[in-house]
């Protein structure tokens, strides 16, 4: 397929409605500014060699999704393959917008793609209303795009376009919550000694002609008025290399960021200006050689005490470190198909992986070798790991999982890797997950932009915020105190949304209405007599 798109896919102007079918010509005044359209179909041919991940939902056939952009005149401009096909379409989507190597192509910021309604409707991409009928949200537009792919194979072509949750002007992808100054390296802690909380993102355009930098970014968070500061603290441009993933070692040394072939270290710089000393981030003269030309990286983190590290890469190949020196603890060439999330266990022992194709798996990080899997129920596709405790300070593990009525999160005993409970939580795919440090809270972001805070002793939605964002919540981390949870996503937003907690003050308010009716009830008895006192 991927190389049948080199002879369809051509470069587009961006060109407003060029040659539009003659039937279709209305729709120059309908969708006046829409250049393509964006849809996603499945195909019945795969690799032999992989037929065990493209195994179709209780079927013997099996198939791969592909995702594709063409314009009104039936000319591509973006194929992306090779995705299982009970992966849901935001999720390949939300894939190939960060991926530098598929060389997505943004509309221009006057401009707009046509997009279905399972997906947000946001800046540069036009989604019909929800809960309309087919007819009349797409009386104007019945487009038989993706002739070519009905080419290869006419068996399946799902009339749903993809969604699409994407950025025009700058993404911030990924959001780490960086350690309050209070609680940083003591060297720190003594020059920024303020109480100041920073949030360091990081985005960009990748390297495309977006106009967008990469870069890191530090911004300042005012508890009093929750506010983000305006203007970033500190910003560090990384010029064509789009940063993918982040983590913040958590003893304050700084942050390995996943650069398109590599990753890379930075260390924190206090600096002083005025009297006042502001957090900076340099790059680091160490090179983490083991970890130079080794393909894009889905996944990186540290263990709790930072004594390790792990990346997992869309090759599928997992590998963990000693940390500083880098020596290999574990190298797993074939962990899964392409690893999504990475995990480790609070004393360290473990590492929860998981991935696109098979279950998950737990990783003995002392002996390197596959202590536990998780096995998939009912066409699950598992997209986040979470270690953490429960009330009674027992270890536990939580997974979110998609099936066909929605996100649901799984959890899991760490001593015999059985399930304990799974919990639907909300309709739409999960683009988003963390758990508090304290193991209070869960947070959830969708790809509609909306936020769930849950109870983690219930698995109880708390809060929910709707539409927090235009598009794709992209990264969720909860501050230290687990006061507050920071996230962005890709319709140029970040924010801080304050956590409150319920308090149980006297009786439940469904005891006090009881007492209410039974009050009701004997007063009714004793007035029409059926009640002797």
């Amino acid at each position: 397929m991927m190389l049948l798109a080199q002879y369809v896919i051509v470069p587009t102007s961006f060109n407003l409605n060029p040659n539009i079918p003659g039937h279709n010509r209305r729709l120059r005044w309908v969708f006046k500014r829409a250049v393509v359209t964006l849809d996603d179909t499945l195909i019945h041919v795969v690799s032999a060699k992989k037929q065990y991940l493209y195994r179709s939902r209780g079927k013997r056939d099996c198939y791969q999704s592909i995702l594709g952009i063409c314009e009104f005149n039936m000319i591509f401009i973006f194929i992306v393959a090779e995705w299982e096909d009970v992966t849901h379409d935001s999720r390949i989507l939300s894939e190939a917008v960060v991926d530098p190597q598929t060389l997505f192509s943004f509309p221009p910021p006057d401009k707009y793609y046509l997009c279905d309604v399972v997906y947000a409707h946001t800046r540069g991409f036009m989604a019909p209303y929800r809960n309309v009928s087919v007819d009349s949200r797409h009386a104007w537009i019945r487009f038989r795009i993706l002739r070519i792919v009905i080419l290869v194979d006419d068996r399946s072509f799902r009339e749903s376009f993809a969604s699409i949750s994407c950025n025009l002007r700058l993404f911030l992808k990924y959001l780490v919550l960086v350690l309050s100054s209070e609680t940083e390296s003591k060297r720190e802690d003594e020059i920024v000694g303020d109480g100041s909380n920073y949030v360091v993102f990081a985005g960009g355009g990748g390297e495309g002609r977006s106009g967008i930098p990469n870069a890191l970014v530090i911004s300042l968070f005012d508890s009093a008025s929750n506010s983000l500061s305006d203007q970033p603290v500190n910003k560090f441009g990384l010029d064509d290399e789009l940063p993918y993933r982040m983590a913040v070692h958590p003893g304050g040394e700084g942050v390995i960021c996943s650069l398109p072939k590599s990753c890379r270290w930075f260390e924190w710089e206090a600096t002083k200006k005025d009297d006042d000393f502001t957090l900076n981030l340099k790059q680091s003269e160490k090179v983490l050689y083991e970890l130079e030309h080794i393909g894009q990286q889905l996944a990186v983190t540290f263990s709790h005490d930072g004594s390790l590290l792990a990346v997992g890469g869309e090759d599928g190949k997992l590998r963990a470190f000693k940390w500083p020196s880098m020596e290999a603890t574990i190298d797993i060439p074939d962990a899964h198909g392409s690893v999504k999330n990475l995990d480790f266990s609070p004393d360290g022992k473990f590492l929860v992986s998981v991935g696109s194709g098979g279950p998950g798996r737990v990783w003995d990080t002392s002996s390197s070798t596959n202590k536990a899997s998780l096995p998939k129920e009912n066409d699950e596709v598992f997209g986040f790991c979470k270690f953490s405790h429960d009330s009674l300070n027992n270890e536990v593990l939580y997974v979110t999982a998609m099936r066909d009525r929605g996100g649901s999160i799984v959890k899991w005993n760490t001593t015999t890797w059985k399930r304990i409970s799974s919990k639907y939580v909300v309709r739409d795919p999960i683009s988003a997950f963390n758990v508090s440090d304290d193991g209070r809270f869960l947070a959830i972001g969708t790809i509609q932009g909306d936020i769930f805070i849950l109870n983690a002793s219930n698995l109880r939605v708390q809060s929910v915020v709707k539409k927090a964002h235009l598009g794709l919540v992209t990264a969720l981390a909860f501050s230290q105190d687990s006061r507050a949870l920071a996230s962005a996503s890709l319709d140029s937003s970040a924010r801080v949304t304050q956590i409150k907690e319920t308090k149980n003050n006297g009786f439940n308010i469904w005891i006090i209405l009881l007492f209410i009716l039974l009050a009701a009830a004997l007063y009714y008895a004793k007035t029409e007599g059926y009640l002797l006192l």
